[in-house]
């Protein structure tokens, strides 16, 4: 089976790192921090719209965001981590023959640099952005392979949408930040990286896929 994961809040425990660099982005343009929930609701949009998000703001400038950008690296540098169980998760996927893609909304610079630094890089075939497509759901189209089982592992409402209007099963990660629209409709709900691989097996074994 071909296995979608979205980045933040489904693999990589995005909030240590957004939070501390949020606040020294608004601390030195003098702003308010907003507070923790706040920023987190902007985390999975596409850097523009997380930025106007956090900002409050209808326009951002280029460099705003260079700024965050290089705040953020250097927070994945330093304390960047996975949600605990999402490596051994990975890799048994991976064992039982599953082939893995990254699908985010992130910029790929961004997501090469977390992917390396949590040392799952190998473990997925294919990276992809969605941050210059018209949305996540049209990213997928783009990449979904022909008569070949796949499902999408995301903590957001894009996500959810992402694989309804692709046509497959869609796994909410619970312990991520998208909140109750990305949650309460989903079929398949995992509240923990170990259960994402008792779905995967339970799906895989109903669609004959390996």
């Amino acid at each position: 089976m071909h296995l979608y994961f979205d980045l933040d809040g489904t693999l990589f425990e995005t909030k240590p790192v957004v939070v501390a660099a949020a606040r020294v982005f608004l601390e030195q343009l003098g702003r308010p921090y907003p507070g923790d929930d706040a920023i987190l609701s902007q985390v999975g949009r596409p850097m523009p719209q997380f930025m106007q998000g956090i900002l409050n703001a209808p326009t951002v400038s280029g460099g705003e965001i260079a700024l965050f950008d290089a705040l953020e690296r250097a927070e994945v540098r330093k304390s960047g981590r996975l949600f605990s169980g999402t490596e051994g998760v990975l890799q048994k996927l991976h064992e039982e023959g599953h082939t893995l893609f990254l699908l985010s909304n992130g910029q790929m610079e961004y997501i090469e640099l977390v992917l390396q630094t949590t040392g799952i890089r190998s473990l997925f075939q294919d990276v992809y952005t969605a941050g210059a497509s018209p949305s996540k759901a049209y990213k997928l189209r783009e990449v979904l392979p022909v008569n070949t089982p796949a499902l999408f592992v995301g903590d957001t409402i894009d996500d959810l949408q992402a694989a309804r209007q692709n046509n497959i099963p869609h796994i909410a990660a619970l312990f991520g930040y998208g909140g109750a629209a990305a949650y309460d409709s989903a079929s398949h709900k995992a509240y923990s990286p170990q259960d994402i691989l008792t779905i995967v097996r339970r799906l895989c074994a109903d669609l004959h896929c390996l």
